[in-house]
């Protein structure tokens, strides 16, 4: 199991997501968004924990 309640992997894993779509600009927004929404939300479970 992975886990979700560290911030650091979850930032890894969507800077991961955003080298990967750095090709397409639009693409590249979204994940900029998601991953800024996630990290909040992995850093918002590590504090609650």
């Amino acid at each position: 199991m992975m886990d979700v309640k560290n911030p650091f992997f979850c930032t890894r894993f969507f800077f991961f997501l955003l080298i990967i779509s750095r090709a397409d600009f639009c693409t590249c927004c979204v994940m900029n968004f998601l991953y800024h929404l996630m990290t909040s939300l992995c850093f918002l479970l590590f504090v609650d924990s």
